[in-house]
């Protein structure tokens, strides 16, 4: 690693390692490089992921809107994967502005970009398994506003050789009844709405945003998440009772 890259930033550390800023000498490129973690789990999650690479590396990454993968090397027994380098993460980014809400021409085209990458790793029997606005990348935000590439697919698998676990994405924002295994029989089948709405009226999006959802426990009537973001209100309606649910705030 030394004779061809040169460390000139450390980027961030994850569960399965450390990604850092390098510059190659020979061809000057800037690219970023995941030091997998010497550790056996990891070597092996760290093959798992290579040969997912190297299956969307015959696919084009850009079009898909995929981060690029150059190589893969061993250094010290580290795993090490080569990426072009992006500049920022959705979270990141959404930090930066203090997580005010994105008006909804902004929405969509991050939405339909990540929606392309998902719906190509289903024609390819691929599950990415870890989706969240840290693994969401700005490509480059003062040229291409908005332009976003998936990353991380070290915890990604093939549908075949998907297995049941305990664990599965992030805590802050897996889904737990779909989650984990024998959680879900204790929720009731019945689907509820679910009102999103901001308390302190300065939403960019609809202040009324109702959704379906499929597997919810009847017990729960209203519930209050001030962790998603200050100001937000999510109420649950069970779908017998329609008639709870508030109207849509007038613009």
């Amino acid at each position: 690693m030394t004779n061809t890259y040169e460390v000139l930033e450390f980027l961030g550390r994850g569960t399965f390692g450390q990604v850092v800023k390098c510059w190659k000498r020979g061809t000057n490129e800037i690219v970023a490089i995941k030091i997998l973690k010497n550790h056996p789990s990891y070597a092996r999650q760290g093959q798992i992921e290579v040969s997912i690479l190297a299956r969307l590396s015959t696919e084009s990454a850009d079009d898909y809107n995929f981060v690029r993968a150059y190589e893969c090397f061993q250094h010290k027994n580290h795993t090490c994967l080569v990426f072009e380098m992006l500049e920022q993460n959705l979270y990141d980014f959404l930090k930066q502005n203090k997580f005010s809400p994105l008006p909804l021409k902004y929405i969509r085209p991050v939405l339909q970009q990540v929606a392309t990458a998902l719906m190509k790793l289903k024609s390819l029997g691929l599950i990415h398994a870890d989706l969240k606005p840290e693994n969401i990348m700005l490509v480059d935000p003062s040229r291409q506003p908005y332009r976003v590439k998936v990353i991380d697919f070290g915890s990604a698998s093939h549908v075949s050789k998907a297995v049941c676990s305990t664990y599965l994405q992030s805590r802050y924002y897996r889904c737990l009844p779909r989650c984990t295994p024998g959680y879900q029989r204790t929720f009731q089948k019945q689907k509820v709405i679910i009102n999103m709405s901001d308390c302190n009226g300065t939403m960019d999006i609809s202040p009324h945003v109702s959704l379906e959802i499929a597997e919810r426990t009847g017990e729960v009537q209203c519930a209050h998440f001030p962790a998603l973001h200050p100001g937000f209100r999510l109420q649950c309606f069970p779908s017998t009772d329609l008639h709870r649910c508030p109207p849509p705030r007038s613009e």
